[in-house]
């Protein structure tokens, strides 16, 4: 349960980080990888 609460907010947290800064897009997949590594 804890594991699913944490992959929810991180990818809130992508999300909004997304949405605030577009440009930002590019580099998403190396930030996505950086957590799901965190995360796993």
């Amino acid at each position: 349960m804890r594991r699913d609460v944490e992959r929810a907010g991180v990818l809130t947290f992508l999300v909004l980080t997304i949405e605030s800064f577009p440009l930002s897009r590019f580099s998403v997949p190396s930030v996505v990888r950086r957590f799901q590594g965190q995360i796993l």
